[in-house]
């Protein structure tokens, strides 16, 4: 419990009192109107992990990394980067969705979102959206406190990391209950 708080105290001292890109590399990006920020994401099956997030100036909001959290999650997805989309299907075959940021759109199924340029962040690690769109087009409820900088997945959805720890934890408990044999070499001989 102690080694949490100095681990979370020290993300804390890193995140707000150092800058976290250098400042030559910040007249590089595309805009100097936000910053990254390392978030502890949390979720079942997961554990607590660390995130990219990004941190937008002009509206104080944080964007969530679509790749990041949608690898972690194991939600299938797929970049294009010749398009500037995210696409794949959602929890099932079935339910296709597209992420499109030229176009400042998103679908899935038959539910269409747009959103603004403020809604988003594109840079050379992944695409940012506003944790507002993955409630409207997934009901994925990202919570950010940025006073213990987490994040926490709220969702009706059973995600497919869960039922991946779900069929592991099953695994282990079966493995505990089936029938060892073990063979002991004899050292007398029978008679």
């Amino acid at each position: 419990m102690y080694g949490k708080k100095i681990i979370f105290g020290l993300l804390l001292f890193l995140s707000l009192g150092m800058p976290l890109v250098p400042m030559d590399a910040r007249h590089l990006s595309e805009s100097a109107d936000g910053d990254e920020v390392y978030l502890s994401f949390r979720f079942r099956g997961l554990g607590n992990v660390i995130i990219t997030a990004w941190y937008d100036y002009n509206s104080n909001e944080i964007l969530l990394p679509v790749s990041e959290l949608f690898g972690l999650l194991y939600i299938n997805h797929e970049v294009d980067l010749s398009t500037q989309s995210v696409r794949g299907f959602f929890l099932r075959d079935s339910d296709r969705y597209e992420i499109n940021f030229a176009n400042l759109t998103a679908r899935k199924g038959s539910r269409t979102v747009a959103f603004t340029a403020d809604d988003i962040h594109l840079s050379e690690l992944d695409f940012f959206l506003h944790p507002r769109i993955f409630e409207e087009l997934f009901d994925m409820e990202f919570v950010v406190d940025l006073s213990y900088l987490s994040v926490i997945l709220n969702s009706l959805h059973t995600m497919p990391i869960t039922e991946r720890f779900e069929r592991m934890r099953l695994r282990q408990r079966l493995d505990e209950y089936t029938a060892q044999r073990t063979f002991h070499p004899l050292m007398f001989d029978r008679e």
